[in-house]
């Protein structure tokens, strides 16, 4: 029994706003991310420095406290913990080296990335202590919510042996993945390897390719686990021709976010369009965490160096959409609660 659909013109068209404003936004940001390069790690001085440090274990004349000169015993417990090795220390004092002379003979709008990141103060050996704290706040925020729903199931069956949300295994295991997607946020903020940006990333897509497959299986309504498991093997095939590619045939980061934001615009119009046509209550909820995702998107668009040599654009972005996951727990405690008054049985 499908819920009656009573929707406005007002509340319809905007729904179709928000889609479009995060549409524009996300391409803004392919656009953005396809012309931005890395100018530090190409200047000629920071080069230098970097290959004197490896030989002198100093950088430039400026400081010799670099991981080189120190046995493993001397070196502090977080760089060892992080795996902070010769090269990659040189290349962390040489990029504030040089760097703190440019800008100040230039100013800051002089600030170069390095190797695609801008020049942060590492702080007990984390290369973004910012985005590092923030994935954590997502980590922990993601942690309780779902603990919160499972509580909330689990009350549900109690209160009969006959009713039940058939649904609820879509949010926990949704909840699950994206702990998990958190969790290598928080590895590669500490610290950017060939290893820990694989991980996030691929941690990062699967929750793309999940969030495509519980839209399907939501609002088409598919209740059988053979349905169910069709699906799940369509996409898990998609998503695994994607990961076969990006490690076996070629990293293409251009590929990668085309594909990913196809893939975000296609579930959320989808899931959008279907919570306004059917006049789910929790719809404007929905629209407002799509709305803070495009404002946030905003600042990625809009990137600029590091306040404090700590925050920047990405890491706001981390901390703005921190409430986006509570706008899904109210839509899935909203949806499990309809479904539940509606006297749906299975």
């Amino acid at each position: 029994v499908k819920v009656p659909h009573h929707t406005n013109s007002n509340e319809e068209m905007g729904w179709k706003h928000g889609i479009v404003a995060l549409c524009g936004a996300i391409l803004c940001l392919v656009c953005f991310d396809e012309a931005s390069g890395s100018r530090g790690d190409r200047d000629p001085s920071f080069l230098r420095c970097v290959e004197g440090c490896k030989v002198t274990g100093c950088a430039g004349s400026h400081s010799c406290e670099t991981v080189c000169n120190r046995s493993e015993e001397d070196v502090q417990p977080f760089l060892r913990l992080l795996r902070w090795d010769c090269d990659a220390d040189c290349k962390y004092h040489c990029m504030r080296i040089t760097n703190d002379e440019r800008v100040q003979k230039w100013g800051r709008q002089h600030t170069w990335k390095y190797y695609g990141k801008w020049p942060f103060l590492r702080f007990m050996g984390m290369q973004e202590p910012a985005s590092v704290l923030f994935s954590m706040l997502h980590f922990g925020l993601q942690t309780f919510l779902l603990l919160n729903y499972w509580r909330l199931v689990q009350f549900a069956k109690r209160q009969g042996p006959k009713l039940r949300y058939p649904y609820s295994w879509l949010w926990i295991l949704e909840g699950a993945i994206s702990l998990n997607t958190w969790m290598w946020s928080v590895v590669f903020h500490s610290r950017d390897t060939n290893l820990t940006e694989k991980l996030d990333y691929l941690s990062a897509i699967l929750v793309v390719y999940f969030g495509l497959y519980r839209t399907l299986i939501r609002i088409l309504e598919m209740k059988s686990v053979r349905a169910a498991a069709s699906v799940g093997l369509a996409i898990s095939c998609m998503y695994i021709i994607h990961i076969y590619y990006l490690l076996r045939v070629r990293f293409d980061y251009g590929l990668n976010i085309v594909i990913c934001t196809v893939n975000g615009i296609l579930q959320l119009s989808l899931i959008l369009g279907w919570a306004f046509y059917t006049g789910h209550s929790q719809r404007n909820t929905l629209l407002a965490a799509t709305l803070l995702l495009y404002v946030a998107t905003l600042l990625e668009i809009f990137d600029f160096p590091p306040l404090f040599e700590v925050f920047d654009a990405h890491s706001l972005w981390h901390l703005l959409s921190l409430p986006a996951p509570y706008g899904w727990y109210l839509f899935y405690c909203g949806d499990t609660r309809s479904h539940l008054l509606q006297g749906k049985t299975e």
